[in-house]
């Protein structure tokens, strides 16, 4: 479903019931007040009865923000608060407040909440992508003279031992300098 949230105006504040430990739950929030810049990246934080702390990434397209609720961040019943947040350039916006009522589920016993945050998945995998371009193009570069560099390092180091390996997504080493 799709909700007005506010960057500006604490004014009507949204309630959302959901299901205790459901996954499969998306909301959708679009600011009244605020047209999301080109570039900005969302996430989102939950603060739940127990002050254990939620925190993911979600979602920018067409001025909406799309959340993805998770199991862990719906583990507890009772009143939650969600808050959405924006960042460009390292410069941070966060609305205001949506209730969260998580209704409890009769299926599930006592649930140990635990804290959460998958910001860094996203960060990870675009390291990796990054590292994968860069051992690339130093294969590229001319091995030779990439040895010579790595043995003059060695020298300046006086480390003895100076290794650099590279390997594609399969595991294959594409450049190692020893």
């Amino acid at each position: 479903m799709r909700y007005n949230i506010s960057f500006f105006e604490n004014g009507t504040t949204p309630i959302i019931e959901v299901v205790q430990g459901d996954s499969a739950r998306v909301l959708e929030f679009e600011p009244t007040d605020y047209e999301i810049p080109s570039g900005a990246v969302a996430t989102y934080y939950i603060k739940r009865p127990s002050d254990v702390p939620v925190y993911n990434s979600a979602t920018i397209e067409d001025n909406v923000v799309t959340v993805e609720l998770t199991a862990e961040g719906l583990a507890e019943a009772g009143g939650n608060l969600l808050q959405v947040r924006l960042e460009r350039n390292s410069k941070y916006l966060t609305s205001f407040s949506v209730v969260l009522v998580v209704r409890a589920f009769g299926g599930i016993g006592a649930v140990e909440s635990h804290s959460e945050s998958n910001i860094f998945d996203d960060t990870i995998d675009e390291a990796k992508d990054e590292i994968l371009a860069v051992a690339g193009d130093v294969v590229r570069y001319d091995v030779a003279q990439t040895k010579t560099e790595a043995e003059k390092a060695r020298a300046r180091t006086n480390m003895g031992v100076l290794a650099l390996t590279a390997t594609d997504n399969d595991g294959n080493v594409v450049l190692s300098l020893e």
